[in-house]
């Protein structure tokens, strides 16, 4: 298989079989590959895109983001049938199900109006439309003006499909030419969404090439580093200690590795919530969402669940809540997808051995496990929460020491007056984000990931004195 490409608003990809002629070219849509990817297509696609980066430059957040708007309003209309068609396909080939993809896809493009994708730029960079000329900002002494990369390079995960719908828009309003590279097990959505914006706003699309090949491909992955101004990627710790190898000076280097996410109920909780059985459905049911989403395989998804010893619920009565009640509320509108042979081999040593020691609680599509000790215990996955107890802050603290570093989401029910101090003691601990029960997948648009700009770390900046 030999692959070359033509120009069709940005990137075409062609696929020829050996001996075949020209009039036996199967066009592929502008960004896609199919077949071998070679290193002079890798080249190319860098050029492509960065042909596009004077007219994206010049291009207004508020035409960027309008067209984006307008681009998720058409997807999300009820008549539109479009999502539930990349759900299908996404579900087939990364074992999700379909309810599930397609959730988090209104989830994501019902967050990114309009209004939030212009916020969102205003917020990290203090201005509408910093990429112009050099303009008096609030708390600068002198006047600034950013510059975006001449090209990003996208390293996608598979696990979280919604992530490569934010690469690329995050790189428009960023003004960054971007060359997103697919993960094998995930490598649709990247698509689609980049073939509904060449539909609809083909002068963004053809700043926007995706790319995919096997990981671990030295060459065209250091070629690919090379190429670019800033480096963006998604994976496993090897992973992303495999990247910043090969990136060099002056190449930026942002990496988004393994990350644990927790929650906690506290005494305190309880009393807010309520004591009684509604109060207990209710906060089941918002945390096994927490561990259902995407099938416990994100960064941000629920690993184990603190409860206070001081409440009214026991580990063993919200362990058996989730299994009751939670994971089966979650399951009649997002069911779970196939679990893998490993998952799914540690699920049922986790649930045998608790089994055996009467701490099991377990649905068809989900699981509980009680602990009568204080230790971070991690899921095994595929809709398995630990559930822990805990007395005293410091006790809650000494099992997160360990994970310090790899904290990414805890989801507290905590009492208002509690909770700015708890917070403030989860932050010094490392961890980047405090919700509550239920929002853990459903992050806020106009936010920090993983405790660092969305884009702002992608600009150089131009200051002029006065």
């Amino acid at each position: 298989m030999h692959v070359c490409k033509v120009r069709e608003h940005g990137i075409g990809v062609v696929t020829l079989s050996e001996g075949s002629s020209p009039a036996w070219i199967q066009m592929m849509p502008t960004g896609d590959t199919a077949g071998v990817v070679e290193p002079a297509l890798v080249r190319r696609a860098f050029d492509a895109v960065r042909l596009q980066s004077n007219a994206l430059r010049l291009m207004s957040t508020e035409r960027v983001a309008d067209r984006l708007g307008r681009l998720h309003a058409r997807l999300l209309a009820p008549e539109s049938t479009l999502l539930q068609t990349w759900a299908r396909e996404v579900s087939a080939h990364n074992g999700l199900s379909e309810p599930m993809v397609e959730w988090a896809l209104r989830d994501l493009l019902g967050r990114m109006n309009t209004r939030a994708l212009i916020a969102l730029v205003e917020a990290e960079f203090g201005d509408r439309d910093p990429f112009g000329a050099p303009q008096m900002l609030a708390a600068h002494a002198c006047s600034r003006s950013a510059n975006p990369p001449s090209s990003v390079f996208h390293v996608l995960a598979g696990t979280v499909p919604t992530v490569a719908v934010e690469a690329i828009v995050l790189a428009l309003l960023g003004r960054a030419p971007n060359v997103i590279k697919t993960s094998r097990n995930e490598p649709h959505v990247a698509r689609l969404y980049l073939r509904a914006l060449r539909q609809h706003a083909p002068d963004l699309a053809s700043s926007v090439a995706v790319l995919t090949w096997e990981g671990g491909d030295q060459e065209l992955e250091r070629l690919a580093c090379d190429q670019a101004a800033v480096v963006v990627a998604y994976g496993s710790n090897q992973t992303i200690d495999a990247m910043y190898g090969k990136c060099r000076f002056p190449t930026k280097f942002i990496g988004y590795g393994h990350r644990i996410s927790f929650g906690i109920v506290t005494a305190a909780g309880h009393a807010d919530r309520g004591t009684g059985p509604p109060a207990l459905s209710r906060l089941c049911r918002d945390f096994a969402l927490d561990a259902s989403a995407f099938d416990q395989a994100g960064c941000m998804s629920m690993n184990c669940l603190f409860v206070h010893r001081a409440g009214p619920w026991t580990v063993e009565q919200i362990a058996r809540g989730l299994a009751e009640d939670g994971f089966p509320h979650v399951e009649q509108t997002l069911p779970r997808g196939r679990l893998t042979p490993n998952i799914a081999a540690a699920q049922m040593q986790a649930i045998a051995v608790a089994e055996f020691e009467g701490r099991a609680f377990v649905a068809p599509t989900g699981a509980a496990i009680a602990f009568d000790r204080c230790r971070f215990e991690p899921s095994a996955g595929g809709r398995l929460l630990n559930v822990v107890p805990y007395s005293t802050d410091e006790e809650l603290l000494a099992a997160l020491e360990p994970l310090r570093g790899m904290l990414s989401t805890a989801a507290i029910d905590c009492g208002n007056a509690e909770r700015g101090e708890l917070t403030q003691r989860l932050s010094r601990m490392g961890v980047r984000r405090v919700v509550r029960p239920g929002r853990m997948q459903r992050p806020l648009w106009q936010r920090d990931h993983d405790g660092r700009p969305r884009i702002a770390d992608w600009v150089d900046w131009t200051d002029v004195e006065p």
